[in-house]
Formats: C-alpha cells, structure tokens, sequence
C-alpha cells in the first residue's frame, strides 16, 4: 500500500440530480468523518461520482468543495447509471478503504463509524445490513426484493447477502480484486461476496430520503438488478430448457393417452381437435419464447464481455 493510500478513508458517492441532498448529506457526515479521524487516525475523500445532471448538482459540490478540499467530482461521458460509477468511484480513490454511499440519507453516515470499527478488527468487508425499510416503501418492491434475493440464493456460485445494499465497506485488497474482473456488467452486491475475504455485517435502519425523488426506477430496477444477479452468477437459467423440455413432453403423453382413451375406450364423441391444437400450439410458444429470452440474456452478456468496452467513460475529474 503506498503512502498516498495508508490513513486515508475515500467516500464513494454515486448521484445523479440530487442537488437539494448534497448540502444536509455534508452536514451530517462531517461530524462522522471527525470522528473517525479522532479515533481511529484516518483522514478522508469525498468521491461524488455523478452522471451529467440536467439540475444544479455540479454546481453545489463545487461550492462545497471550497469549504473542504477533501471533497471530490468525476463527472461521466453520459448517463452510465448507479452500478458502473460506484466501480468508477473505487478504482479512482486512494484510500486504504473504501465506502459506498447514498447522498439521499437513507443509508445513516453513522453507520460509517460502526463499519471503520469492524474494519480495523481486520474485515475486509462490511455489509450494512437493512433491519428496517422506510415506511412509505411500496409493498410490490419489497416483495420483488425478497423474492429476488431468495431466488438469487437459490441458483447463484455465491452467496449475495439479504437485506444488503451497495451501502459497505471494502478495504484496498477487495478493491483490486475487483479491478481485475474487468466486467462489464458489475453488478456491486454480487461482485464483492464473489471476490470473498473476511466479510461481516453492520445492522441499520434504513430511513426516508431526505429530499427530492429518487431517479432510481423501482420495479425495473429491481428486475433489472435480479437479472444481472441470475445470469452473472448462474448457469442454471439454461438447465430450464432441458427440464421444461422433459415436462412438456409428460403432458404431451397424457393428452395423447386420454384421446386415445377417449376415442377408442370410452365410446364418447367429443370434439377435441381445434381446441387442444390451439392450446398445445399456446404453450409451445410460450415455452420457446420463454427459453429463447434465457438464452438470449446469455448471449447478449457474453457478447458485451467480447467487446471488452469500458464500465464508463470519464469526461472530467475534479481535484485530483
């Protein structure tokens, strides 16, 4: 570790649009920051990372940044999104670690202290773990995060924790780990459980955001998220079609068993073709269509990772 990364603490904060949070986000980790200097010996960086903004974001961390030279702005190319500028963030800082936080308040700064305590008793990483959602949270997202992380438990090579957001620590070793992977789609909350080490937790309640709307769409963001979690971590998405394809061929046998039955056994007339010709044809396509988005899913990831394209691009950095 060099000297420019020993003692250091770097804040990675990924914003887009949330000019009215950057001034209350400020005020109440600089209290944090103090403290973590007082007692633990490390001063600290302010990382904004943020997708150009159409409000007055740049403007007040450059405002702010005359205050406290520590704070600092990447700014992107364009619109990246959340996941590829917490990557940005970490592999721009200098710290001996490294924490990823919201500028909208629901991830306490003060959790901060608990998490740099945990680290300095020799973790290499520690999850904020939600104990508690915000009370004004749709039901449907909470459900759809439950699920999600069930399911992704479920099939996954590694084992993404519950309830744990991007808001945690990682020291320097987990942060070269994770600049060797070169992925393109770095999905962060399933990344750092693959990268492995020493990993605690450090339990929270989430809160309200402070101000604004989040930019964050809910239901497809966490779709979204679910997906890169699914097929980046699993290959057993793909063992469907052989399964599906067994139980398709079952029902088929049953149908054919229960005609032949019917037509040569029974000796009831029923006028069966149209209708179980339609149906067989219905589910047919919905099988094939269902397969051929698995395997599209794959293919289309595996052609991104071909292409070997940068997670994002910087257009400018501020105060390094």
């Amino acid at each position: 570790m060099s000297d420019s990364q020993a003692n250091l603490l770097s804040l990675i904060v990924p914003i887009y649009q949330d000019a009215e949070c950057v001034p209350s986000f400020l005020a109440r980790l600089h209290p944090i920051l103090q403290q973590i200097q007082t007692k633990f010996g490390l001063q600290n960086e302010i990382i904004f990372v943020m997708d150009p903004s159409g409000d007055e974001t740049e403007k007040v961390i450059l405002q702010a940044r005359e205050e406290n030279p520590a704070i600092k702005l990447i700014i992107m190319s364009r619109r990246f999104g959340q996941q590829p500028a917490i990557l940005t963030g970490l592999f721009e800082c200098r710290g001996e670690a490294a924490v990823v936080v919201d500028v909208d308040l629901q991830d306490p700064p003060e959790a901060i202290l608990d998490m740099v305590a945990k680290y300095k008793e020799g973790y290499n990483v520690v999850n904020g773990l939600r104990t508690r959602r915000p009370d004004g949270e749709h039901w449907l997202r909470g459900v759809l995060v439950e699920r999600g992380y069930w399911l992704m438990n479920k099939i996954a090579t590694v084992n993404i924790p519950r309830n744990v957001g991007d808001f945690r620590l990682v020291d320097r070793r987990i942060i070269e780990e994770l600049r060797k992977l070169k992925e393109t789609h770095g999905f962060f909350r399933g990344l750092v459980p693959f990268v492995g080490f020493r990993q605690t937790e450090v339990p929270f309640e989430r809160q309200e955001r402070h101000a604004g709307a989040s930019k964050y769409p809910p239901l497809w963001g966490s779709l979204h998220n679910s997906m890169n979690a699914l097929v980046c971590f699993s290959n057993q998405l793909l063992s469907l079609a052989g399964v599906m394809g067994v139980v398709f061929i079952f029902l088929l046998l049953i149908i054919l068993y229960y005609l032949i039955y019917v037509k040569f056994f029974s000796g009831t007339e029923i006028s069966t073709g149209f209708f179980l010709l339609t149906m067989v044809l219905l589910i047919i396509a919905a099988i094939q269509a269902f397969l051929v988005a698995v395997l599209g899913a794959y293919i289309g990831r595996i052609y991104d990772e071909v292409r070997q394209r940068p997670i994002a691009i910087i257009d400018k950095k501020i105060g390094w």
